[in-house]
């Protein structure tokens, strides 16, 4: 087939076929790690944004059974848990609200919107 004057080219020619499928793959397998590592990164986001939602929602479960109570006892109870628990909830929504926004700047996507602008406050 080939005729080949020298050793030094038969040993590239053989070699070459190899190392070229060893390329390859190589290339090939690095992708899909690249590809796996990706995929974890992103559902590792969505986890972390589900979690401080459901720390969100059990602050929000407190304050609506302290107000539940301040309201039933007609405000002679639970007026400085019912003040610590909003102070608390606020600080599990601006948790919640940072973890959405770096899942926001991840993925590009719109995952919550929040404009302070229009009501000139910072507080929920």
């Amino acid at each position: 087939m080939f005729k080949f004057k020298s050793i030094k080219s038969r040993t590239v020619a053989m070699l070459s076929i190899p190392l070229l499928a060893l390329l390859i793959c190589g290339v090939y397998i690095g992708k899909q790690s690249y590809v796996e590592y990706v995929t974890y990164s992103y559902i590792r986001s969505i986890a972390d944004v589900i979690l401080k939602g459901n720390e969100l929602v059990h602050e929000f479960q407190k304050e609506r059974g302290r107000s539940s109570g301040f309201l039933n006892s007609k405000g002679a109870q639970f007026s400085m848990e019912l003040k610590d628990q909003r102070e608390a909830t606020n600080h599990r929504l601006t948790e919640f609200l940072k973890s959405a926004a770096m899942f926001e700047n991840k993925k590009g996507n719109v995952v919550v919107e929040r404009s302070t602008e229009k009501t000139g406050s910072n507080q929920v």
